[in-house]
């Protein structure tokens, strides 16, 4: 889990190379992020809510701020958010 900072971009590392990741928490957004996809689609209160890039790094995936403003990216102050990721098998 990581707690949202309200700006800027978000990254989280994994001990393994992500090929899935889903996002929940803040007020009732969330994300899934799928390895090798150039964005993600954001829902907040059943409500689409905007697209951030992504960059896949190695075993970091990182998340654009978008127009919508942290909340809705995932990234809300003070939000605490919580991460499951399928990672790949050596």
């Amino acid at each position: 889990s990581y707690v949202g900072t309200g700006s800027g971009s978000c990254s989280i590392t994994f001990p393994g190379h992500p090929i899935l990741v889903i996002v929940m928490g803040g007020h009732h957004t969330w994300f899934c992020a799928i390895q090798g996809a150039p964005e993600i689609y954001l829902r907040t209160d059943a409500v689409g809510c905007g697209v951030s890039a992504v960059t896949w790094t190695e075993n970091t995936l990182t998340w654009a701020e978008n127009a919508s403003g942290g909340e809705y990216y995932a990234n809300g102050q003070g939000g605490v958010y919580h991460v499951m990721a399928l990672l790949e098998v050596d």
